[in-house]
């Protein structure tokens, strides 16, 4: 159990991280990296070094992601976080004004995140625990998980193409 754990927080952790560099890049403020630096009280370089997907050194905290919140008026990472624990936003005035190829992406990154972990588990079966009547169930699961990323990601695809 503590491994599954471990793992998901792992997937949501790396969602997360890609979707605040995400939201950086399609910032409609037209914020520069300079900028968004000198807010977050670090260097430009610790910028690119976050934001880049080559390094896990450097990562985005809490207090970054809700600077970077602020500044874009980008709500994916709120919106990704309360989906994961099976909650959903509700947006009042405030909230992402153009969430389009963002909302898009992240499910996107979402399904990408579940694949890899069924293929954990496909791959934990074949290689480390055998497969057997459990870890077929297992399996069984991550695929049906995946299956109901894939329905959220084309519902979301659906929605952009109404939006434009």
């Amino acid at each position: 159990m503590a491994d599954n754990i471990i793992k998901d927080s792992h997937s949501i952790f790396t969602s997360l991280q890609k979707t605040i560099a995400l939201s950086l890049k399609d910032n409609e403020n037209s914020y520069d990296d300079e900028d968004i630096a000198e807010v977050l009280g670090i260097s430009l370089s610790t910028l690119r070094n976050k934001k880049s997907e080559k390094t896990s050194t450097h990562v985005f905290s809490i207090k970054d992601a809700i600077a970077i919140m602020k500044i874009t008026e980008n709500y994916s990472f709120l919106r990704l976080l309360a989906r994961h624990f099976g909650y959903e936003i509700n947006e009042s005035s405030g909230g992402d004004k153009e969430e389009g190829n963002l909302d898009v992406m992240e499910a996107f990154l979402e399904l990408e995140n579940e694949r890899g972990q069924t293929a954990e588990v496909i791959k934990e079966a074949i290689y480390e625990k055998g497969v057997n009547n459990k870890t077929l169930e297992n399996i069984e699961k991550e695929m049906a998980q995946d299956f109901h990323k894939e329905q959220e990601l084309l519902q979301r695809i659906e929605n952009y193409k109404l939006r434009k």
